[in-house]
């Protein structure tokens, strides 16, 4: 991510998307990405059935 910002040097905004089924692994992305420089954080994650019921 740290190279996508450096690349486009301010001329639009870099949005991450750090979205995982797991709450652990989403709020550690969204901390490594703010790290980078990131614009914003957008959080989308399509989930499939199985998933849901893992996750319960």
């Amino acid at each position: 991510m740290k190279f996508v910002v450096i690349r486009v040097k301010s001329r639009c905004k870099v949005i991450a998307s750090t979205g995982y089924i797991q709450t652990e692994s989403s709020i550690a992305m969204t901390r490594e990405v703010k790290k980078a420089g990131v614009d914003g954080v957008a959080y989308y994650k399509k989930t499939y059935q199985e998933e849901v019921y893992q996750h319960f």
